[in-house]
């Protein structure tokens, strides 16, 4: 729908609150609509000048997302952070930079990025995530 709205040139139509980057509602509120519009919505709170960088979303019932984050650190730095609605915990290879990540290095974030638990498979998080 968002879409839409964003082709036909009607994005100031559309109801303020679909387009934040936080709901204020809290959890839940657009999942009662239907499952899949969950994705995101228990996500942790953004850091202080975090921003998204790119976002891997599931191909499952709730629509689960992982999320790579940056924001700037000490000494001019940019630091990077994975996360997704279950509290996981990841490893990836680029924790810090001193530029913005190439697209190249942003793949590699996804390819031999890993969830810290047992079970994973193995292949990154984008393979990882299609199985």
């Amino acid at each position: 729908m968002i879409r839409d709205y964003w082709k036909a040139g009607r994005l100031d139509e559309l109801d303020p609150a679909l387009l934040r980057d936080e709901m204020d509602e809290g959890p839940g509120s657009t999942g009662k609509i239907h499952p899949s519009f969950m994705g995101g919505e228990y996500m942790p709170g953004y850091l202080p000048l975090e921003v998204e960088i790119a976002r891997i979303c599931l191909q499952s019932t709730t629509s689960d997302v992982i999320s790579l984050r940056a924001r700037p650190v000490a000494q001019g730095k940019i630091a990077y952070r994975v996360v997704d609605e279950y509290d996981t915990v990841f490893s990836f290879p680029i924790r810090e930079s001193e530029a913005p990540l190439t697209l190249s290095d942003l793949i590699r974030q996804f390819d031999e990025g890993r969830m810290e638990d047992p079970g994973f498979p193995d292949g990154g998080l984008l393979l990882a995530t299609t199985t």
